[in-house]
């Protein structure tokens, strides 16, 4: 546009300029920005009234390095809605190692009936591992159900933030505590199950300063039975007061998972990002963005399926691409398709004499009236250009120079 106006002067310049480069495909490969859309309320599974380690969450973390230069890695199982954890250490990431974590979980905290995760390859081996099992044969001699595993799509970590967020607090930790040392297994064992605890006993709601208040939630609370204090074990007393103990236990444990209910989940707020909600549909071909990759090397996709959301949002959508389909966030997409409206309001130069729609710079200029009258030495050309409210417009003298 200064070059332009080192000659002419172009009726609104900068808007035309504007929609041309927003039209350009090339352009918008390298300038497009991802796809936003508000963020979704909180699932039911996070919420509901549930047993400890009912509903899960599974990642692993490392590698960390044994005294013997080997690796290992901590398996970090978390509870969906009472936020308390579960560390397990494997020697390998295939599948066999999982499951043989999972075992020792489920041993020691109970069986879990649903799990989210990513899509680790052990992960999802061990998903497709338990769909193999012929579960009509398992249930006529046990009582177990299916677990159910959901996994979040790929690349796409902030789906599983719940658990993210307490891998990130067991990497500060032990950042602090190992720093460069290497240890055995049994000690790496022994450091994990101190950390385990240090963040199965921080606070989950405000801790206030005032000595008559109540005590502040935490995790550990719900993993343990609540303590009994001024009952010696030698008192002997009958079934009635066994059965007033036993109701007032049920009472106390009522009274505690009510105040977590209203003390901690009723403070969950949703995260509110104040952001321009992007539209996409099928059939929009859009730029597949990848943290690893160059720009440059982002493969092109078109739009093939929308995933709604229980809030009539689209998060999550099938992309076709020259390898295959498969699923992304929305957030991962860089739009490339211009739409209709926006073509159609880039405007075209008209057929006509081409000085009216260039005019020499210092000529004025009016949006309601042609840029030059027509040439014809009969017609007065004061009486042809008026302003929008009538006003007689006085021809510039450089504009004599082209009539």
């Amino acid at each position: 546009m200064s070059s332009l106006r080192e000659n002419y002067w172009i009726l609104k310049s900068r808007k035309t300029i504007r929609q041309v480069i927003r039209t350009c495909v090339i352009c918008q490969r390298f300038a497009s920005r991802p796809l936003e859309v508000v963020s979704a309320p909180l699932p039911e599974d996070r919420v509901r009234d549930a047993y400890v380690f009912e509903v899960v969450g599974v990642d692993l973390c490392g590698p960390l390095y044994l005294k013997n230069k080997t690796k290992c890695w901590a398996v970090l199982f978390t509870c969906a809605v009472y936020r308390a954890v579960h560390i397990e250490l494997v020697t390998s990431l295939s599948t066999d190692s999982f499951i043989l974590a999972l075992r020792r979980f489920i041993s020691r905290r109970g069986r879990p009936a649903t799990i989210y995760s990513d899509n680790g390859t052990n992960l999802v081996g061990t998903s497709n591992e338990l769909k193999s099992v012929d579960w009509g044969k398992v249930q006529e001699y046990a009582s177990v159900k299916k677990i159910q595993w959901k996994f979040n799509p790929p690349s796409a970590p902030w789906w599983g933030g719940f658990w993210e967020r307490l891998i990130g607090m067991l990497k500060f930790i032990l950042r602090k505590v190992l720093g460069k040392a290497s240890l055995q297994f049994e000690e790496l064992c022994t450091v994990l199950c101190d950390a385990e605890g240090i963040i199965n006993s921080r606070p989950l709601t405000y801790l206030s300063e005032d000595n008559e208040d109540l005590v502040a939630l935490t995790p550990a609370m719900f993993l343990q039975d609540v303590k009994e204090i001024g009952v010696p074990d030698i008192d002997q007393i009958d079934a009635k007061r066994m059965n007033k103990r036993f109701f007032y236990r049920q009472k106390l444990c009522q009274d505690l998972r009510k105040r977590f209910r209203i003390e901690y989940l009723g403070h969950l707020r949703e995260f509110s990002k104040i952001c321009n909600e992007s539209k996409i549909k099928e059939g929009d071909i859009v730029l597949i963005g990848d943290s690893n990759v160059k720009r440059i090397n982002w493969p092109l996709g078109r739009v093939i399926k929308l995933y709604l959301g229980k809030d009539k949002k689209v998060r999550l959508v099938e992309i076709q691409t020259k390898s295959g389909s498969f699923l992304r966030p929305i957030q991962r997409l860089f739009p490339l398709e211009i739409s209709q409206s926006e073509k159609s309001a880039v405007p075209r130069p008209p057929k006509s004499d081409p000085l009216s729609t260039m005019i020499p710079d210092g000529a004025p200029t009016s949006s309601d009236s042609p840029a030059v009258p027509d040439v014809n030495p009969n017609v007065n050309v004061c009486s042809r250009r008026r302003s929008r409210y009538g006003r007689l417009l006085k021809p510039s003298a450089l504009l004599d120079s082209f009539i």
